[in-house]
């Protein structure tokens, strides 16, 4: 009677272990960014703004003092465009209410994003740009 099962020898272990590594660290790689965002998410949901700080905040070249009604005129005083979809779809009249409502949206969002810059530059203090220097270690 022979004895039921499969044996493997040495080289025959020796043979198949660089396939076992090798999709062991497909495996491990794979998830490693998977669990860095988990704990990017984590840490944004623990500390407001943590993602932000990650990166040294830019100053916005945007102009939140705009005269709206005077950038409204020069808007409307503006001539037509050289733009070929323009000709091809024909010209069309400029509404004042769409161009002032489009320039206060802007202005708007200039103003967010110098305050977003201000609350972003008041928390980076030393200890958090220190810890900074380490970020360079993961993938943004």
């Amino acid at each position: 009677m022979s004895q039921g099962g499969f044996r493997r020898n040495g080289l025959e272990w020796l043979s198949s272990l660089p396939a076992c590594l090798l999709l062991l660290s497909v495996v491990l790689f794979s998830t490693s960014s998977d669990i860095h965002n988990q704990m990017l998410r984590g840490g944004e949901q623990l500390w407001s703004g943590y993602y932000k700080l990650r990166v040294d905040p830019v100053q916005p070249t945007c102009d939140p003092k705009v005269d709206i009604d005077a950038a409204v005129q020069e808007e409307l005083a503006k001539e037509g465009s050289d733009n070929p979809m323009a000709a091809l779809l024909g010209e069309s009249e400029k509404d004042p209410d769409e161009v002032r409502l489009a320039i206060e949206r802007s202005v708007a969002d200039c103003r967010q994003s110098y305050q977003s810059y201000d609350n972003l530059k008041d928390k980076l203090t030393p200890g958090v740009k220190a810890t900074g220097q380490w970020s360079c270690l993961w993938p943004t």
